[in-house]
C-alpha cells in the first residue's frame, strides 16, 4: 500500500514580538494504513503526579527546570528494520512546486508525523539515548535510570 500524505499549514503567532510565522509540514495519513494483528503503538511517558513530584522535590533546592522542543528529535527515529515497508505519496502539490518528479513514491525509513508507529518508534530512540547520557556536575556524575512503570519497545 501507498498511504497518501497532505501538507499541513499553519500560521504561529507569537504575541510578545507581535509577529507571524507561516509553516507547512508534510503528514503521512496513518489512518488508510492496514492495522497489524498485534499492533502495539502506545508510548508511555511521564505521567502527571511524577512530574508533580519532581518540581515539589526541585523548589526546595532551588533547582531550574527546563523544558526542551523535541519536534525535530522525533523526526530523526528511525523505522525499525523489523517493521514493514512503509510508502507515501507526496501531495500533488510537491510535484506542482517542482519540489519533487510527478509520481514520486516515498520509502519511509524514519518516524514521520501521522504514521500510527511513529510515536512508538520515537520513545525507543528517547529510552536509547538518554540510557546513554552521562551528566557532570563538577566533580560528581550522573546518569539517567528509566522507570520500570511500563513496557518500552527496544528496552534491554
Amino acid at each position: 500500500d501507498i498511504l497518501p500524505v497532505k501538507l499541513v499549514a499553519v500560521t504561529k503567532r507569537d504575541a510578545l514580538a507581535g509577529t507571524e510565522k507561516k509553516k507547512v509540514r508534510a503528514v503521512v495519513c496513518g489512518n488508510f494504513q492496514r492495522k497489524q494483528g498485534a499492533e502495539d503503538l502506545y508510548l508511555q511517558n511521564a505521567d502527571i503526579t511524577s512530574v508533580r513530584a519532581v518540581l515539589a522535590a526541585a523548589v526546595p533546592k532551588k533547582f531550574g527546570i527546563r523544558a526542551i522542543d523535541v519536534k525535530t528529535a522525533f523526526l530523526n527515529a528511525t523505522l525499525p528494520d523489523q517493521l514493514e515497508a512503509v510508502f507515501a505519496r507526496p501531495p500533488q502539490a510537491l510535484a506542482e512546486f517542482g519540489i519533487v518528479a510527478p509520481g514520486t513514491v516515498w520509502k519511509v525509513s524514519k518516524a514521520i508525523s501521522g504514521l500510527r508507529i511513529s510515536p512508538r518508534v520515537w520513545g525507543a530512540e528517547r529510552d536509547k539515548e538518554f540510557r546513554m547520557m552521562k551528566i557532570t556536575i563538577g566533580k560528581a556524575k550522573y546518569v539517567l535510570n528509566q522507570s520500570d512503570s511500563g513496557p518500552v519497545l527496544g528496552r534491554p
